[in-house]
């Protein structure tokens, strides 16, 4: 069960990821995703460019390869699991500190974040010893 929802969840993060990681990097000015340059001001960016090719290559291929792993149960995909958490979670802080301003998408992806980070931990503990399943 607790695979089947890190599986979800990765694949649901990496449609939005890579949605939005490409309207940000074909409109930098972030309009198709209604976000202004003004709000770049104290970020070191001058347009959404950057952000955009990290969201879809870091967070959203990222997370596609992770749903992958997962699927196949190779490489230790707990640990993916961890590390796409944190990679979230840190691109959610990451937004907060250089804005500071707080969307409902950026709840959403720090949200997602911790539980695919509490799922990584279950996903161990349940491949490690798979007669005490949790979750």
């Amino acid at each position: 069960m607790s695979r089947v929802l890190t599986i979800l969840l990765l694949l649901a993060t990496s449609v939005a990821a890579l949605w939005g990681g490409y309207n940000l990097y074909t409109d930098p000015t972030g309009a198709l995703m209604n976000l202004t340059l003004e709000e770049l001001r104290e970020s070191p960016f001058k347009d959404y460019e950057i952000p955009g090719i990290f969201l879809f290559c870091v967070i959203g291929i990222g997370n596609i390869l992770v749903a992958i792993i997962t699927i196949l149960r190779k490489a230790a995909f707990y640990i993916w699991n961890i590390v796409m958490g944190n990679v979230l979670i840190i691109w959610t802080l990451t937004q907060l500190f250089l804005f500071w301003q707080l969307r409902i998408f950026q709840i959403a992806f720090g949200i997602i974040g911790l539980v695919l980070f509490i799922l990584g931990i279950i996903n161990a503990v349940n491949e490690r010893d798979p007669d005490k399943m949790y979750m």
